[in-house]
């Protein structure tokens, strides 16, 4: 949700476009068409809002960022830059954390159930005001995922585990362990789940079991 001038509004993606939504009657306050409409695929990492910026990652499209006066309602959001940076995201959201977002690049080969999961896949790192790829760690094999909490990333690839710090400053691992020795070639999305963090407890679901962490006090 996004407060724009006075209206609170929603911001969706409709399939070729960015559309803002006001919350009080469903009035559409600016709709924003993205930069390739003919090859959009199915979109599915919500819309990410930071200030007057809002970085839409869909898939088969380049990733970009709209930059608009909140202020302003009526003013249209303009086109701040676009990447092609070739972010991964049939399934996981991308976090933001100090100017910056994360995610992963690289795409699943073929469609054979032993290549596809030996796909591998980079983390990185993006500048939010630019769109410039700041740093990136190849290695993070199919079935990743990502949960951001006091400034440190835990980074799922499949049987393994990553705390990560989310800064810019590079990949700086900080812990790594192997969750599970269950090894499922698999097209299907049992290992994209997110882990899960709540009261210095850390969830991680695997092909067969429910794995609990504790990370803080």
């Amino acid at each position: 949700m996004v407060e724009v001038g006075y209206n609170y509004c929603f911001t969706v993606t409709a399939n070729a476009e960015l559309k803002a939504i006001r919350i009080a009657d469903g009035k559409e306050i600016w709709k924003f068409e993205c930069p390739e409409p003919r090859t959009r695929g199915t979109t599915i990492p919500t819309p990410l809002a930071v200030g007057n910026f809002l970085i839409n990652i869909p898939d088969s499209d380049a990733t970009h960022a709209v930059e608009w006066d909140r202020t302003k309602p009526d003013q249209p959001p303009r086109m701040a830059w676009t990447n092609n940076l070739g972010m991964y995201c049939p399934i996981n959201q991308f976090r933001h954390h100090e100017g910056h977002f994360y995610g992963f690049t690289g795409e699943i080969q073929e469609s054979d159930e032993k290549v596809v999961s030996d796909s591998v896949l980079n983390l990185v790192c993006v500048e939010l005001a630019t769109g410039k790829l700041v740093w990136h760690q190849p290695g993070f094999k199919t079935g990743v995922s990502l949960t951001l909490a006091d400034g440190l990333l835990f980074v799922r690839s499949y049987q393994s585990l990553r705390l990560i710090e989310a800064t810019h400053k590079g990949d700086q691992l900080r812990g790594m362990v192997k969750t599970h020795d269950v090894w499922k070639p698999t097209l299907n999305l049992i290992n994209f789940v997110q882990p899960v963090l709540s009261r210095g407890r850390l969830f991680v679901r695997t092909p067969d079991e429910l794995i609990c962490y504790r990370v803080g006090e």
